[in-house]
């Protein structure tokens, strides 16, 4: 395999330097020199050889998982965060239902740290969409009064409801 990987990424003349010497390998090394040249051949060639998935750094293959691609299929319909929501909301509701002084349990505190702290995430990004939102509004005032006119009317009536 190191062999192989060399010859790629070196040419065979640099690996088998004893075939550099022979009549026949030159226009091999042309054609070599001349695809790296023009950006058809890759200089160097991997692949992955994990047969699973990434999401962010988690990944999901084989080795850790019996079916990766049925939990590619489920996050791609219901994402990770909208899970992560329900579990939490759950836990949260079965937690009020126990005893106070298992309510003070530490890692039922850390839960509600964890929601707490992914209500404020939420919060912040949609201050942030909504500035984008205004500022978007503003361009689209300035440089197309029509389209701006349609989309607040549409907002107000949104708005209303």
């Amino acid at each position: 395999m190191t062999t192989r990987r060399t010859i790629l990424k070196a040419g065979a003349a640099a690996t088998l330097p004893h075939l550099a010497t022979l009549p026949w390998t030159l226009p091999l090394h042309a054609l070599h020199a001349g695809l790296q040249g023009l950006g058809v051949a890759p200089g160097t060639l991997s692949q992955p050889i994990n047969g699973g998935w990434t999401f962010g750094n988690v990944v999901v293959s084989t080795a850790n998982s019996s079916s990766p691609e049925t939990e590619m299929a489920i996050v791609g319909k219901v994402s990770y965060g909208r899970q992560l929501g329900r579990v939490l909301d759950a836990l949260g509701v079965l937690a009020g239902h126990l005893p106070a002084d298992v309510r003070d349990h530490p890692a039922l505190l850390a839960l509600d740290a964890l929601r707490e702290e992914i209500a404020a995430l939420k919060t912040d990004l949609c201050r942030q969409r909504t500035a984008r939102m205004r500022d978007d509004l503003t361009h689209l005032a300035k440089t197309d009064a029509d389209a701006y006119s349609r989309l607040r009317a549409e907002l107000l009536a949104a708005l209303r409801d």
